[in-house]
């Protein structure tokens, strides 16, 4: 399902929400980018 022509899947698309997981990444350098992510919404004006 993920193979179709869908506009919203050209490009690099899954390659980067794939990326955003960080599937390579320890538990330790997890916890360390979702805290930084929480941060930043936290302190977002647009959150």
């Amino acid at each position: 399902m993920l193979d179709m022509e869908l506009p919203c899947f050209r490009g690099h698309t899954l390659e980067q929400l794939n990326a955003r997981f960080k599937p390579d990444a320890s538990e330790a350098d997890i916890a360390r980018y979702l805290h930084e992510v929480i941060n930043r919404c936290a302190h977002s004006l647009r959150t």
